[in-house]
């Protein structure tokens, strides 16, 4: 071989290693997804939607019918947690921190999914004043008023306002309970 020959045949050579060191990293890739199906899908779906000789697009599709759930169904859901979440709370929760949490993954999510309610901050707002208002009517009226601009022209931000949440919580916990002793009264 001459000079040019050899360089062309390791140039050559050179690209078939690279296009089969891809290759193998795909299958090795494939083969990864596989098992992860195989160990996270359930025995039912799998076999019904997982045929050992069909591709990975193929099970995704068929996995996606079986279980049936769409876009449309996903916003419907969203859209019930979020009126769920905001629903009036006609006592105190055992966990404010858990109603904030829950609360924020629910904005969170139907933001994500494009929810009606939550595109515009006053509708939002105006929800968790409602679910707020009988328990914490002093921090619902002054975030109202402190954050109207904001509020009304639709920049507040969720999370801003679950973090002062959790502000106004950690004052709740923080203040003693006042609490009359038995008997202190009398006889009535």
């Amino acid at each position: 071989m001459t000079g040019p020959q050899m360089q062309a045949f390791t140039l050559d050579f050179n690209i078939y290693k690279d296009s089969m060191r891809e290759y193998d990293n795909e299958i090795a890739g494939i083969e990864k997804m596989k098992t992860y199906v195989y160990q996270t899908v359930s025995s039912h779906y799998r076999n019904a939607a997982c045929q050992p000789d069909e591709n990975l697009g193929k099970w995704y599709l068929q996995l996606k019918e079986f279980v049936g759930i769409n876009d449309a169904q996903l916003q419907v859901t969203a859209r019930d947690e979020y009126l769920e979440t905001v629903t009036p709370l006609t006592k105190p929760p055992k966990d404010w921190n858990t109603w904030v949490l829950q609360w924020e993954k629910t904005m969170s999510k139907a933001v994500g999914k494009n929810i009606a309610s939550v595109k515009n901050s006053s509708e939002w707002f105006d929800d968790l004043i409602k679910a707020l208002g009988t328990q914490l009517p002093d921090w619902v009226v002054g975030y109202r008023i402190m954050h109207e601009r904001e509020i009304d022209n639709n920049t507040a931000n969720f999370r801003d306002v679950a973090n002062s949440l959790r502000t106004k919580i950690r004052t709740i916990a923080i203040q003693p309970k006042n609490k009359v002793g038995k008997g202190s009264f009398g006889p009535t």
